[in-house]
């Protein structure tokens, strides 16, 4: 969007200044002597020529494209590569990572030479054409002074050998406009490609949702030609709560986003309330689902603004109400304006804290179906007592989905789903599912080792 502000703003009224320059030197010229003016007009017309055909050949070649593409390859090369700096320096592996950035670079310098080395020799030619008006222009005038040998004609010769060679200058700048309007229509496709993405499908919007209890039938998905959940069903019902536990990378996660519809399910059906998600409107779904993601992001401004865009029209009591709730007033009137602080510009948050005003706004939002995906993973033991107590206040009378690698916090649920290799293999709640034996056992034997180990110091007093 920079970009088409940029040309907009500042290129475009160079750009109608440059063409009006250049049209009224062309009319000057035409008018004090035809002939050398054609003259002029042809020379321009040739460098301008060549410079259409290179333009063309970089087109058809699909160089724009592949410069464009291998840009964009570079930007995300620098920033993995910044992002993991700390990393970096810990572990040594500066050569080894700067491997892709640098992989990157190289790729570009030899695209850039492989075109230059395409365009030479016409952009050579079209330099030659513009920068050279006044050497075309000499033989032709020589030969009109011959026939017109007067001192008239010899002014306007003159005055010529000063003008001509001077229209090169906007004729440059045109060029650099013309490569600007590639970038322009580079980045205007790209904008259009977002524009044009299809709408959610609403199929029938007549339909009454009765409750907020929510059921997955058979519902499959998948990232390309990953399949990610098999045959998923499952009832969450109002006032419950229902956990999804499995090792890493099984698909939890995914359940949750499909309930707000961030993406369709390939195969089966959601519903809330007996209506199927698809043919509720995505406000209305929206307005019925909260979500407080592992990792939290937030828009840079207040803190306020932070929370209160969960519900429109929110007052200052009510999203202090929120946060007392969610045990984060306390650190919030600590920070350095309070809940005016200004996130993201020198005020940087916690996880922990993170977590606690997504669980605020949450509170404040006050859907009846609340989704929670890692909501205390951030948290240190202190944080977490007070986000349980937080989500304990928040999880009232709702229809929950907990997703949770933290086994103690869902030890409570009115029932847990145990997701493996994208199935639900195991279902019951946490004392059944640990007669069985299971998988859940398994990861339930795992967490509990977890909290209890410690280092093992050779030549500790231990030993």
């Amino acid at each position: 969007m920079n970009q088409i502000e940029g040309y907009f703003s500042h290129q475009l009224p160079n750009l109608i200044s440059t063409l009006t320059l250049i049209l009224a030197m062309i009319i000057i010229m035409l008018k004090i002597n035809l002939i050398l003016g054609l003259t002029t007009l042809l020379i321009i017309f040739v460098g301008l020529g060549i410079q259409i055909a290179i333009m063309t050949k970089i087109i058809k070649s699909g160089g724009l494209d592949k410069n464009f593409a291998i840009l964009d390859q570079i930007n995300s090369a620098t920033t993995e590569y910044v992002k993991g700096m700390p990393e970096v320096k810990i572990f040594g592996t500066g050569a080894k990572s700067f491997k892709n950035f640098s992989k990157s670079v190289g790729e570009y310098r030899d695209f850039t030479s492989s075109m230059t080395s395409m365009i030479r020799p016409g952009f050579v030619s079209f330099r030659m054409f513009i920068l050279s008006v006044a050497t075309f222009i000499v033989p032709v005038g020589i030969f009109l002074m011959s026939r017109n040998n007067n001192l008239d004609f010899a002014t306007v010769f003159i005055f010529y050998l000063i003008l001509a060679p001077a229209i090169s200058v906007p004729m440059l700048k045109l060029r650099d406009f013309a490569e600007g309007m590639n970038l322009l229509n580079e980045v205007v496709l790209r904008v259009y490609e977002i524009i044009d993405q299809k709408e959610l499908a609403i199929e029938n919007t007549e339909e009454e949702i009765k409750g907020h209890d929510l059921e997955f039938n058979n519902v499959s998905f998948s990232y390309g030609n990953e399949e990610v959940l098999k045959n998923i069903s499952f009832c969450a019902k109002q006032g419950e709560v229902t956990a999804l536990v499995g090792y890493s990378g099984v698909g939890k996660s995914t359940i949750g986003t499909l309930i707000p519809r961030f993406y369709d399910s390939s195969e089966g059906s959601i519903k809330i309330g007996g209506v199927n998600i698809k043919n509720i409107p995505i406000n209305v779904l929206m307005d019925n689902i909260a979500f407080v993601f592992q990792d939290s992001d937030f828009i840079t401004d207040t803190v306020f603004n932070n929370i209160a865009m969960a519900k429109t029209g929110s007052t200052k009591e009510d999203v202090i109400k929120a946060c007392k709730k969610a045990r984060c007033h306390d650190f919030i009137v600590k920070l350095p304006n309070g809940y005016n602080t200004v996130l993201g510009k020198g005020t940087y948050l916690s996880g922990g804290e993170k977590q606690c005003i997504a669980v605020a706004r949450a509170i404040l939002k006050d859907a009846p179906i609340l989704v929670l995906d890692e909501a205390t993973s951030f948290a240190d033991s202190e944080n977490e007592y007070l986000m349980q107590e937080a989500l304990s206040e928040l999880v009232k009378d709702k229809t929950v989905i907990m997703i949770a690698h933290r086994l103690n916090t869902i030890e409570y649920a009115n029932q847990i789903s145990v997701i493996s290799d994208g199935k639900i293999a195991e279902r019951g709640k946490h004392e059944d599912l640990i007669l069985a034996n299971g998988i859940y056992k398994r990861l339930f034997d795992i967490y509990k080792k977890t909290n209890i180990w410690q280092m093992d110091i050779e030549g500790s007093e231990n030993e």
